[in-house]
């Protein structure tokens, strides 16, 4: 059987911000890792280190105000990607700008389909936050 070995590193900044790492940081302490024996039926090493632990009562109040947090969110991205595809309809239905009026010089053409497609490029960003932000949350 292959162990791995890491080592691993704490530093706690002035702000009390707890930073874990696999390289050397200045003025970080570094963890004394020890694997057990492996089992027969598990394959699994397991790490002894004395990690931070939190109370079940405060991981729950945590995640409960991540769950408002990214519902928040949810909600200015929804609202943002109704916003955007309201304004490329405005757009593409304004009638003295369009990819096809004949008054219109060729400079104004281009500027129009250079506009139309940053308001695709917003929609598309906003379409992915949306589904980020819902997987983020159904695995709460």
């Amino acid at each position: 059987m292959t162990y791995a070995h890491a080592e691993i590193y704490k530093h706690i900044d002035e702000n009390g911000h707890i930073t874990y790492s696999n390289t050397s940081i200045k003025d970080g302490e570094k963890l004394l890792v020890s694997p057990s024996s492996p089992t027969s039926n598990s394959k699994k090493t397991r790490i002894s280190v004395n990690f931070p632990r939190v109370s079940t009562d405060t991981q729950k109040k945590r995640d409960s105000k991540r769950r408002k947090i990214l519902e928040n969110e949810l909600a200015i991205e929804t609202k943002l990607l109704a916003d955007t595809q309201r304004m490329l309809s405005e757009i593409r239905n304004y009638p003295a700008f369009s990819e096809t009026n004949i008054n219109q010089s060729q400079y104004e053409t281009i500027e129009y389909k250079k506009r139309i497609q940053t308001i695709k490029d917003k929609i598309l960003a906003h379409e992915r936050n949306v589904k980020a932000l819902k997987k983020e949350l159904a695995h709460l």
